[in-house]
């Protein structure tokens, strides 16, 4: 098999590592993706330490990478298995054959795919033009943490994921009785809505408050050591003058006591 000479990059990909604000962080992400991306070589998070974001992006990046190397491979031997209409009427990829070779025959079946469709519409233009939203695909119960933990981990419980995951999971991924279109939109909105996390209009009030009495705590601290300072100022003042005055009492007996 080829060496791959492209890999499928996601706008996904580049928000969440854009997302990570440590350049270090940011760099090892796409070390990991591209790595595996090109040759299949998984990260080793038992023996090598990476980033806590680089363990939740891979989390959510490899289940789209493997697949897309299953894609790859299949291609490699000669397209979908037996019994697959998916690439029905598409040219087969001859194994033999380089990567650019292959890539050119897949752009020639893709042109001509475009050139059939132009065709159609060119027949039917007196008829309208329907857009079909992409079929939606239930996420499992990892993808809905993988999330969870990347954009809402500061949280600190899963059980809020998960029990998103189970509700409408039990709903058949449904919203009323629309089927669902974003899973992740829907997950941020029942994170807004859950009452822990919802905003309390009296919590600025209090934080007001707090910061008014730590500012006068603070102020008290300060006003205690300066007196304190002076305490001891004058303490070493007593002291120093107490060991003169004991001082001048030793020279007068020392000459009390001469002949």
């Amino acid at each position: 098999m080829a060496d791959r000479e492209y890999i499928p990059f996601y706008r996904s990909f580049y928000e969440q590592i854009s997302a990570c604000n440590d350049p270090k962080a940011r760099l090892e992400m796409y070390e990991v993706l591209l790595d595996y991306a090109f040759n299949k070589n998984e990260p080793d998070f038992d023996k090598v330490k990476y980033n806590d974001y680089t363990h939740f992006f891979w989390l959510g990046a490899r289940p789209i990478l493997h697949k897309s190397w299953a894609q790859y491979e299949n291609g490699c031997k000669g397209g979908a298995p037996k019994g697959n209409t998916n690439n029905k009427g598409k040219r087969k990829v001859n194994p033999k054959l380089t990567q650019s070779q292959a890539n050119k025959d897949i752009d020639n079946d893709n042109e001509k795919d475009i050139d059939n469709d132009n065709d159609n519409e060119s027949e039917s233009e007196k008829g309208k033009l329907v857009t079909r939203a992409p079929a939606f695909i239930p996420p499992t119960l990892e993808e809905v943490l993988n999330y969870y933990n990347f954009n809402h981990g500061n949280y600190g419980d899963e059980s809020v994921a998960k029990k998103f995951y189970t509700y409408y999971s039990a709903r058949g991924w449904k919203m009323a009785q629309t089927p669902m279109n974003d899973w992740k939109a829907a997950l941020d909105t029942w994170i807004e809505r859950e009452p822990r996390f919802a905003s309390d209009p009296r919590q600025a009030e209090r934080e007001k408050l707090a910061r008014g009495y730590a500012a006068v705590v603070a102020r008290r601290l300060a006003e205690d050591d300066a007196r304190e300072a002076e305490r001891e100022k004058l303490a070493r003042g007593y002291a120093a003058t107490i060991a003169r005055l004991a001082a001048e009492d030793d020279a007068r007996e020392a000459e009390l006591r001469q002949p």
